[in-house]
């Protein structure tokens, strides 16, 4: 079957890139672990997603799934061995697999019996700032090998929690990365928005006013109206994580909590009683 992935994302294989990457969205916002940290069922399902968005969204890996299934990570093997058939008109790829379910693929092709390839898998630990920029990171490989080695892989911009990015290192080394995002102390992640909290003088969100905000996209003046509501919350569009392999960010969202004094002195106590009394 070679539809698994899209019947994963719901949809069918014409579907265009801009629906996949929809679905994609709605999905992962569905199942993602931040939302529910307790259901593996529901991370399981969020892992699948992630799978099928990392092969469809990708022009070749996709061209290489619709043409042979399961089978798409040796594509090129597969390409190759149908060139030597290309004198034989009774030659099939279908007919070529029909009675190997029980072997490994690697087994078909005589010049690739021999070759084992090592597979390793890690977590790497992101802060935000790597999220917005991308960044390159040391992986120590050892368990598979005899011999211990690092390698520096890249990890592209705009990676979430608990996505797996598949890394050819070598013909025959694997890497299958999980992420992982380390707690920040004035944002909140939720999906592609950053969430921040910002204490203010109760006056100040009564009378209004206006307050610097040092995002990672730079910095801004953002007006608070007067009467602002505690716990008031304001979207700034743009201003949040990278969405990966797009060229979009998602939303800051500011949330406004009134500070109230902890002491007052007598002439703004008799002002408040004035208040009070009105």
């Amino acid at each position: 079957m070679n539809d698994e992935y899209y019947k994963v994302l719901g949809l069918s294989k014409n579907a265009s890139d801009k629906e996949i990457k929809i679905a994609f969205r709605k999905l992962a916002r569905k199942y993602h672990p931040d939302v529910n940290q307790n259901d593996h069922e529901l991370k399981n399902k969020f892992l699948k997603v992630n799978e099928a968005y990392e092969v469809l969204s990708d022009k070749k890996s996709r061209r290489d799934y619709d043409e042979f299934g399961e089978k798409w990570k040796h594509a090129e093997q597969l390409r190759s061995m149908r060139t030597g058939f290309n004198n034989s008109n009774s030659f099939d790829m279908h007919d070529l697999f029909s009675g190997m379910r029980n072997q490994n693929i690697n087994d078909i092709f005589s010049f690739n019996s021999n070759r084992q390839i090592h597979k390793h898998k890690c977590d790497v630990f992101l802060n935000i700032e790597e999220i917005y920029t991308g960044t390159k990171k040391m992986l120590n490989l050892s368990g598979a090998t005899k011999n211990s080695k690092n390698i520096e892989v890249n990890i592209p911009k705009g990676v979430r929690e608990g996505q797996k990015l598949r890394l050819k290192i070598k013909n025959d080394t694997q890497i299958i990365v999980t992420i992982k995002i380390k707690k920040n102390k004035q944002y909140v992640i939720n999906n592609e928005n950053l969430i921040m909290t910002i204490n203010m003088p109760y006056i100040d969100m009564i009378l209004g006013t206006e307050i610097k905000i040092d995002s990672y996209e730079g910095s801004f003046m953002l007006s608070i109206p007067k009467l602002t509501q505690n716990n008031q919350i304001f979207r700034i569009p743009n201003k949040g994580l990278p969405m990966y392999k797009e060229n979009k960010h998602g939303n800051l969202l500011i949330k406004v909590t009134a500070e109230l004094p902890n002491q007052i002195h007598e002439g703004e106590q008799e002002i408040y009683e004035k208040l009070k009394s009105k």
